[in-house]
């Protein structure tokens, strides 16, 4: 995977790129696998190119379900599968950071080595902006296993403060309520957020029944709150120290930033700038998808949210918009179907919006485990995280 290749020609903004390059299996190199990088993967096998996924972790991981790891609910083996295993026989997968990308050049450079590409798909993902030190995360499989061993290691009663307001703070915050019940524990949990009101992507109904529900569940919200932190044990909300057990950071997501040369424009939360097609605006040869892209809804000026459902179908259209560059095709433009939206917020309830229609309570709750467990990679996968939740919801057991 040596030096540039040679003879691949693209115009910066040409109506029609076609591949011209030299070589008769064009290369796509695909950074990061998660939902996007891992559907792109999956949807070229067998399609006629030499296909390269780099990324820094060993693993895809299904991050919607990193919570339940977290309190303990979700074996970590369930959620988590190696990237190696899943790309052979038919793509290499490169375990290595990136330090820099050359689009000139077409080059990734890496820790230990440059790959060089036809086609490159950016799936990086998003990281959380400036975490405070000493905080607990919730976007990789290590930091779902920390907090599990921290709230191990509580003793009885504690404080904990979830900063975040969106689905992940919501569903935590349900979350640790529901493993203060098991354990028999009395926490105090409080979950903080800047706007006046909980998960702003959904109708403020919804927010008003998460806000009802979460209450009853023992949850205290300080919404308009601004939240620093002196210590991994002290938060300030408001100006006011709090002393507390942890602190579990979800707020403000941006697109993980890489070193691009030339420049490359960013927007909304940090995020590239793309096309409709999901191209990247100067460079035809270049896709950014899922939460590093900034994707509009289409004929309308408004961001896609970054939620998994729309990583996954801009995965499995930029595939099919290389199949069309392979072909000589004009790339299409993307348009996100959208099935709506559910969140769990423990005690056995979630809510949802599907289409027009707001949804609450029980009915929900059952839609979500019967999503997620749908979507679950691996047959195996299903059978364990079903039977978890059997055990802890209809046999009422402890995990």
């Amino acid at each position: 995977m040596g030096g540039p290749l040679r003879g691949s020609r693209w115009g910066s903004r040409g109506d029609r790129p076609l591949y011209s390059g030299c070589r008769v299996t064009p290369r796509v190199l695909v950074v990061g696998g998660g939902f996007a990088g891992w559907q792109v993967v999956k949807h070229l096998q067998g399609k006629g190119f030499e296909v390269v996924l780099l990324d820094r972790q060993p693993h895809h991981v299904f991050i919607p379900l990193l919570y339940q790891v977290a309190i303990g609910l979700m074996p970590p083996q369930v959620v988590a599968r190696p990237l190696a295993k899943l790309c052979a026989p038919h793509t290499t997968f490169v375990q290595d950071p990136v330090t820099a990308i050359d689009l000139a050049h077409q080059q990734v450079h890496t820790t230990t080595q440059r790959l060089a590409y036809d086609f490159l798909v950016l799936a990086a993902g998003s990281v959380v902006r400036s975490p405070p030190a000493g905080t607990f995360g919730l976007q990789t499989l290590e930091q779902a296993l920390a907090l599990r061993d921290r709230l191990e290691q509580t003793p009885h009663g504690g404080t904990w403060v979830v900063v975040g307001g969106g689905a992940t703070g919501v569903e935590m915050a349900g979350a640790l309520a529901e493993w203060s019940r098991w354990h028999a524990q009395s926490l105090r949990i409080l979950l903080v957020q800047s706007r006046d009101r909980l998960l702003p992507d959904l109708p403020a109904p919804l927010a008003t029944a998460t806000i009802r529900h979460l209450q009853r569940l023992g949850v205290e919200l300080r919404l308009g709150t601004t939240v620093q932190v002196a210590d991994p044990h002290t938060a300030i909300l408001n100006g006011d120290r709090l002393p507390c057990t942890g602190i579990i950071w979800t707020a403000g997501l941006v697109g993980t930033p890489l070193a691009y040369t030339p420049a490359v424009e960013t927007v909304f939360k940090q995020r590239l700038a793309v096309r409709p097609t999901l191209q990247l605006s100067d460079w035809d040869n270049v896709y950014a998808i899922g939460d590093l892209a900034a994707a509009k809804v289409r004929d309308r000026s408004a961001y896609l949210t970054g939620v998994a459902p729309e990583a996954l179908q801009q995965g499995v259209h930029v595939a099919r918009n290389l199949q069309r560059h392979r072909r000589g095709l004009v790339p299409q433009p993307f348009t996100y179907w959208d099935k709506g939206r559910l969140a769990v917020i423990g005690g056995y309830g979630a809510i949802g919006k599907i289409g027009p229609v707001s949804l609450t309570g029980f009915g929900p709750w059952l839609l979500w485990f019967a999503v997620h467990g749908w979507y679950l990679p691996g047959f195996a996968n299903r059978a364990k995280a079903l039977g978890q939740w059997l055990w802890v919801y209809l046999l009422r057991r402890k995990p």
